[in-house]
């Protein structure tokens, strides 16, 4: 069964720590990040301060979730979370590798055409 994802916003520089909690909790989260090919630096988030949780957002253990190390809050709507589009995260997951990074599929060089 597909899973159902939600939002969370992490603390000030907490993602990674927001998603080691999760996942020793016992949640599936999902914690894109890319990183620049001609560059030596480190990693940078694609949503900096955001993260997916797959938690059905009906009967989600929010008040748990919430108050996990590193988690601020769960992006709501009228005091409910909500549920993303189906296919939105999957379709992000399945342009990264293994460890969440997101590669270009390839090179754009000047004055090509984009489709």
């Amino acid at each position: 069964m597909p899973h159902k994802w939600s939002v969370l916003r992490t603390k000030p520089n907490s993602d990674l720590i927001a998603v080691q909690s999760l996942n020793r909790a016992g949640y599936t989260c999902f914690h894109p990040r890319i990183k620049l090919i001609d560059s030596n630096r480190k990693q940078f988030s694609l949503f900096p301060g955001y993260l997916f949780v797959a938690c059905d957002p009906q009967d989600g253990p929010w008040k748990r979730i919430k108050n996990t190390l590193g988690v601020s809050r769960i992006v709501s709507f009228n005091g409910f979370p909500k549920e993303l589009p189906y296919g939105l995260v999957t379709e992000l997951i399945l342009r990264c590798d293994k460890s969440g990074v997101m590669y270009p599929k390839r090179s754009i060089k000047t004055g090509q055409n984009v489709t």
